[in-house]
């Protein structure tokens, strides 16, 4: 007689299946899924996504960027980077600066609204982190995040502003 499947009773969203469990890429990948939701979930009242949440903080963190090394930065191919970089315009969230010695390069650039919903969007990304943390104690969580970017190869800081 063949045997009856049992079906799982998920807990949530995440639907991880009890015989994948084990599996630490799958478990990282569902634990991506639930935290790009609950980021998504807090930048709807921003009108932003998670994507245009890491557009802006790059931006915000220094030296002129062009839109270009923005993409490569973060394996956007160009006509999407165009696409991401005008709706973040639009919003009036980034401005686009000519390179004075070069017209064809557009460095970006957080006008005053994207400084202020960027502030405002920290707070709703720590709600969001602070729901996907609840299961960890501190420790735990803390454990967590030192453990994970040891797992991510450290970036290589190249000066890159073209002058």
């Amino acid at each position: 007689m063949p045997q009856k499947n049992i079906l799982p009773n998920y807990q949530d969203e995440t639907k991880v299946h009890p015989a994948l469990i084990k599996y630490c890429g799958y478990c990282l990948n569902k634990a991506t899924v639930l935290l790009r939701t609950l980021m998504n979930q807090e930048m709807q009242a921003f009108n932003l996504t998670t994507v245009d949440l890491a557009l802006l903080k790059i931006i915000e963190e220094g030296e002129l960027i062009s839109q270009i090394q923005l993409g490569d930065q973060l394996g956007i191919d160009k006509a999407s980077m165009v696409k991401l970089i005008d709706s973040l315009e639009k919003r009036k969230m980034v401005e686009r600066l000519t390179h004075p010695s070069d017209r064809r390069v557009k460095n970006l650039q957080l006008t005053k609204m994207g400084k202020k919903t960027l502030g405002n969007c920290q707070k709703a990304k720590l709600r969001a982190e602070k729901k996907f943390f609840q299961p960890l104690n501190l420790a735990e969580e803390k454990a967590f995040r030192e453990i994970i970017k040891k797992l991510i190869p450290a970036p290589v800081i190249t000066a890159s502003v073209k002058k």
